[in-house]
Formats: structure tokens, C-alpha cells, sequence
């Protein structure tokens, strides 16, 4: 259920988070949320991050 469960069928090399609220705990790298999106193959964008397309 949710986004990593809707683009999980996607054939794409790589998937990152971006435009995330500031209190999402997907940014706290020790919460739960934060190791399901990275064991699922997420990155989660950070301030800065540049991604060539």
C-alpha cells in the first residue's frame, strides 16, 4: 500500500523520494519508514541532490 507499493512494478534503475514534508520520518535514517524505502530500493532526496536525466 502507497507509493513504494504502486511504482514497485516500474523497470527503472533508480527511484528516489523527493519533495518530502519535514516532518516525514522517511528522513530520520534510523526510523522504519527509512529502511523499508531503502530495502524496497529507494533513495531519499536530500538538499542539493542533483540527478541527471
Amino acid at each position: 500500500d502507497g507509493s513504494i507499493a504502486a511504482f514497485e512494478p516500474l523497470d527503472v534503475t533508480r527511484k528516489i523520494y523527493v519533495h518530502i514534508n519535514n516532518s516525514n520520518p522517511l528522513l530520520n535514517e534510523f526510523s522504519d519508514e527509512y529502511a523499508i524505502a531503502q530495502a524496497a530500493g529507494w533513495e531519499i532526496g536530500e538538499d542539493g541532490m542533483e540527478v541527471n536525466l
